[in-house]
């Protein structure tokens, strides 16, 4: 069963990546989740397309923002979830990327968990290649982020899988709670929210409120904003947040 949830979808020059039918056609089987699409300043016709998404009043669970200013990513996301009780009442608040590396439809698949595991706060999407899933991730990519995810693992003394995955689910108030700061990283602000909630309740609780969602389906999409040079900088962005989070 489908509870009340926003998603927000960061949007920044994805007028060749938008897939608009699957957006409209989620929307309208789907009437619980209310998506919330935010353009951050994008310097191609993102935003005008995702305006034509609103332009068909059926869709009353679309909504379409722009930024005054650029903001990257994490500050796009944490506006967006800040703001998401503005157009409803939400049981649970998440993010999904753009591109639909991990189709929306995969929503659904989160909530078999999430009603199997309903003391469960936090829902992070994982890319975990399995018998009965299609993962479809670069080698490169793929061998970089396991790099990560281990060296993040080790530093949170967390057995976590996969931190990046655009993809997660939490519930309203712990939503507000670990997005009511700016975050220090563009794009580890994951793992932040794992820092910031292992910092305020420990470790055994972060491991009974966490919950990894194994994912049906996830395809590497061209274009991403995040380049390998971005993870071959990863090491000094998870020094700053592991200085700054374990002082």
């Amino acid at each position: 069963m489908l509870a009340k949830t926003c998603i927000v979808i960061p949007c920044y020059n994805e007028e060749t990546r938008l897939r608009l039918n699957e957006l409209l056609l989620f929307a309208e089987n789907n009437k619980q989740i209310h998506l919330l699409l935010i353009d951050d300043c994008s310097t191609d016709k993102t935003f005008q397309c995702i305006s034509a998404l609103v332009i068909d009043a059926i869709n009353k669970n679309i909504t379409v923002l722009q930024n005054d200013v650029n903001k990257g990513k994490a500050e796009t996301i944490r506006n967006g979830i800040l703001n998401s009780n503005n157009l409803g009442r939400f049981k649970y608040l998440g993010f999904w990327d753009a591109d639909m590396a991990t189709p929306l439809n995969e929503i659904i698949w989160f909530f078999h968990f999430i009603n199997h595991f309903n003391e469960k706060k936090v829902f992070y999407g994982s890319r975990c290649l399995r018998l009965g899933s299609t993962i479809k991730r670069k080698f490169i990519r793929q061998f970089l982020g396991r790099m990560f995810a281990t060296v993040v693992s080790k530093s949170l003394d967390l057995p976590v899988y996969d931190t990046q995955c655009g993809a997660k689910l939490f519930v309203n108030e712990t939503a507000i709670e670990l997005f009511s700061q700016p975050f220090l990283s563009k794009w580890f602000f994951d793992v932040e929210l794992l820092f910031r909630y292992k910092n305020k309740y420990g470790k055994e609780q972060t491991l009974k409120d966490f919950y990894e969602v194994p994912l049906q389906i996830w395809e590497h999409k061209e274009g991403s904003k995040l380049k390998i040079v971005d993870f071959i900088k990863a090491p000094i962005q998870l020094y700053r947040i592991n200085n700054a989070y374990k002082t």
